[in-house]
């Protein structure tokens, strides 16, 4: 019998999920992580790229094949931008809209089965973006108003399950988003991706019994 504690975490390479792959590690689960490039060592790594249906595909019939008992699901693979509406591009938009909601729905939909199965936890990482409009953020706040309302739906779906459905949403954290993007953040007042990562954990590991279905961390801007 598989005893093993296991999570996946989709974009296991990005700021937030290397801290979730180095806690989770520390807490003794064998960390699947999909992503396009290798994460931290000790994670079980499938490379996948969020923007295309068949890598996706295919690392989800790696999951069903070689470990298909799993606790957790978290989606945290996200792509940013910061432009005005009128310099938007359909390319950038159709990139944005595979990897933030997309993808996530896809990977749900994929495991739909063994979520059920496994009584797993999904948790979405979403963004404060997704309850109020910020200016210049108009693609990537629409991506997570999207991944806000599909978790809704998820909620609906699971509700007479013992799954735990979670929209985990942090405002602005230290993250190399805005760095692939080429966008200049002041991020001196920005929150640690790590402590995020250490807030996530401990919702997860209540009782089942509690669900903290919807989680806005604001940022604590006061000197």
């Amino acid at each position: 019998m598989d005893n093993v504690k296991r999570v996946i975490i989709v974009g296991a390479n990005g700021t937030l999920g290397t801290e979730l792959c180095k806690l989770f590690i520390d807490k003794r689960y064998e960390v699947i992580g999909l992503s396009r490039s290798y994460p931290i060592s000790d994670v079980t790594w499938i490379h996948t790229d969020l923007t295309l249906e068949g890598s996706i595909e295919d690392s989800l019939a790696y999951i069903k094949r070689e470990c298909p008992k799993f606790e957790h699901i978290i989606n945290c693979g996200g792509v940013f931008s910061l432009k005005p509406i009128s310099k938007l591009d359909y390319k950038e938009m159709e990139n944005l809209f595979r990897v933030n909601l997309m993808a996530p729905m896809k990977v749900v939909s994929g495991l739909m089965k063994l979520i059920k199965k496994n009584e797993a936890d999904i948790v979405n990482i979403g963004s404060s973006i997704s309850y109020k409009a910020v200016d210049g953020h108009s693609l990537y706040g629409a991506s997570k108003w999207g991944l806000r309302g599909y978790t809704k739906h998820l909620q609906l779906e699971l509700e007479k399950t013992k799954s735990r459905v979670i929209y985990f949403s942090p405002a602005g954290f230290k993250s190399g988003l805005f760095k692939k993007a080429k966008a200049k953040m002041d991020m001196r007042t920005y929150m640690d991706a790590k402590d995020l990562a250490g807030l996530l954990l401990s919702i997860l590991e209540l009782p089942k019994s509690m669900e903290v279905s919807d989680i806005l961390i604001n940022r604590n801007c006061k000197k």
